[in-house]
């Protein structure tokens, strides 16, 4: 109660605003997140792989392509990827169909896994087999290819020649 009269005596005698608006849309604030939002965009432009600019893609499908290093996925992964969500209902339907309606297997048995290759099994080593030497592992080294990759665009280099 001694709030509100305080209150209302300062907004009649002009010495505090009537309205107050929260923190978060307060000038200081505003001007943060639009250089927040300019540097995003700045850092898409001049760092990253623009995933909105589809220039060269005209008219045919765009890859898939990870911003962060600008490599096009294989086609591989990209096709599973694109298809996570069919594999998902198919998997799903299986399971209605098997442990609901039928009552072919028991309903707690575990489900089957679904491997669906994504941008992480891309960084899984080769193991090559010679004969009997020792396995070695080999890390693809992602820098390179895409480093290949920027410089393709450049210069106009064939990638499958190389």
């Amino acid at each position: 109660m001694m709030a509100a009269a305080t209150t209302s005596f300062k907004v009649m005698s002009g010495t505090s605003a009537s309205a107050s608006c929260h923190k978060e849309l307060g000038s200081q604030r505003i001007e943060r997140y639009e250089n927040n939002v300019n540097n995003i965009i700045q850092c898409i432009e001049t760092k990253l792989v623009n995933p909105f600019d589809i220039g060269q893609y005209e008219g045919e499908k765009m890859p898939l392509i990870i911003i962060a290093t600008g490599t096009v996925v294989p086609s591989e992964v990209s096709e599973s990827l694109l298809s996570a969500k069919e594999q998902g209902e198919k998997a799903m339907g299986e399971f209605v169909q098997a442990r609901l309606i039928s009552d072919k297997e028991n309903f707690w048995d575990p489900l089957k896994k679904i491997n669906i290759k994504t941008f992480q099994s891309l960084n899984k080593p080769i193991k090559p087999s010679k004969g009997k030497q020792a396995l070695k592992t080999i890390n693809l080294d992602r820098q390179v290819y895409s480093r290949l990759l920027v410089v393709s665009k450049d210069r106009d280099i064939d990638l499958e020649g190389v």
